[in-house]
C-alpha cells in the first residue's frame, strides 16, 4: 500500500518530532480545532497547553503564551532563527498544511460596502502586538512601518470569516476596495467571497508612474518595496498567474520588470506575462548552492536587501 504520510501529517505530528522524548506527554486530538498536550515549557501533569490545528500555533494557558512552530523550535530546541523557519516552511510545504481558498468574482468590480468598512476597521486597529502580525513581521522579516505604508490591515478573529486573528490585504481598484486576502499565523490564506481577481496594489500605479516591480504573491512585493525603499511600484499577482487584461494597466510606465519565484509555476507566469508585455524585464535571483526556499523572503535569507536593491538598478539600467 503507498506511504500517503504526507496528505495526512498534522502540526500534532510535527510536534511530536520535537518534543522531549518523553513518552508520557501525548498528543491528543481533543476538539475540532485543538490538540492538547502537557506543556514543553513548565512542569506540566494535567495539559495545559494546545494546538491550533490549523495554524500550529502551541498555546499554554498556565503560561498564557503562545509560540508559532518556528519560535517553538527556536526557543525549545535552540534552533537559529534561519533553521527553524527553513524546516518548518518546507514540512508545511511537503504536508500541505497551508491552505488557500478563493472564491471569486467574475463580474467588474463595484463598490462593497462591507469589503470598505472591514478595511477602514483593519487600519485602525492595525497594531505591533497581535500574535499575527508579530509572526509575519518575524518570518517575512518585514517592518511594521512597511506594513503600514501599504496599507496592510489587522483584524481579530470575530471580524473575518474563518474566524482566525488575521492579516488584512486589501485590493484596490479605481479607489474601490474590490476584494480582501486574510493570512493567519500559520500562512493559511482566505479571500473574502467574490472579491475581484486583480494584481494586488494595482492602484499604485499613476499616470505619473516610471518603474513597476510585478512579483507573485503580496508578501514578495512587500519584501522589494522594503528594500528599495518604496522608490518604485510594486504589484503582485495573486497567483503564478499572469492574465491578458492586465497587461493594459501598465500602459505609459517606462519600465516593468518582474521577478519570479524559483519555480515551475512562475516560469510559466513570466512566459504569459512576456507575450502581454513584450518589453517586460526578467529578474531572476541568483540562488546558490545549499540555499533553500523559492521566493525574495526565502532569497532574503541568504542575501541582504541591498543586494536586491543593486541588482534592480542594474536591470533598470541595462534596459
Amino acid at each position: 500500500m503507498p506511504n500517503d504520510t504526507n496528505l495526512t501529517a498534522t502540526y500534532a505530528d510535527f510536534y511530536s518530532e520535537y518534543l522531549a522524548t518523553d513518552s508520557s506527554n501525548e498528543i491528543e486530538d481533543s476538539s475540532d480545532d485543538w490538540f492538547r498536550l502537557c506543556c514543553p515549557f513548565h512542569e506540566d501533569h494535567n495539559p495545559s497547553a494546545g494546538i491550533a490545528k490549523s495554524t500550529g500555533v502551541l498555546n499554554c494557558f498556565t503560561c498564557d503564551k503562545s509560540w508559532s512552530p518556528a519560535e517553538y523550535l527556536i526557543e525549545y530546541i535552540s534552533y537559529s532563527e534561519e533553521e527553524a523557519y527553513q524546516i518548518v516552511d518546507l514540512y508545511r510545504d511537503e504536508h500541505k498544511l497551508v491552505t488557500n481558498t478563493h472564491k471569486f468574482s467574475k463580474s467588474p468590480p463595484g463598490r462593497n460596502g462591507r469589503y470598505e468598512a472591514l478595511y477602514i476597521q483593519s487600519l485602525a486597529m492595525m497594531a505591533r502586538e497581535p500574535h499575527v502580525v508579530k509572526e509575519y513581521m518575524r518570518s517575512r522579516s518585514i517592518q511594521f512601518d512597511t506594513l503600514k505604508a501599504l496599507d496592510i490591515g489587522y483584524l481579530p478573529a470575530s471580524l473575518t470569516p474563518w474566524g482566525q486573528d488575521s492579516l488584512v490585504f486589501p485590493y484596490l481598484h479605481s479607489g474601490r476596495v474590490v476584494g480582501l486576502q486574510y493570512r493567519d499565523a500559520g500562512g493559511n490564506k482566505r479571500y473574502e467571497d467574490n472579491s475581484f481577481w486583480t494584481l494586488w496594489g494595482i492602484d499604485r500605479i499613476t499616470d505619473d508612474t516610471k518603474v513597476v516591480i510585478i512579483t507573485e504573491g503580496a508578501s514578495d512585493a512587500i519584501r522589494v518595496f522594503q528594500a528599495t525603499k518604496g522608490q518604485y511600484t510594486c504589484v503582485a499577482t495573486p497567483s503564478a498567474v499572469f492574465k491578458r487584461e492586465w497587461a493594459r494597466e501598465f500602459q505609459g510606465v517606462h519600465q516593468v520588470i518582474i521577478i519570479p519565484q524559483d519555480d515551475q509555476p512562475s516560469a510559466k507566469m513570466v512566459a504569459d506575462a512576456k507575450q502581454y508585455l513584450p518589453s517586460l524585464t526578467v529578474l531572476n535571483l541568483p540562488w546558490g548552492r545549499k540555499q533553500f526556499g523559492k521566493d525574495i523572503p526565502d532569497w532574503l535569507r541568504y542575501h541582504t536587501e541591498e543586494e536586491l536593491d543593486k541588482l534592480i538598478e542594474h536591470s533598470l539600467a541595462n534596459k
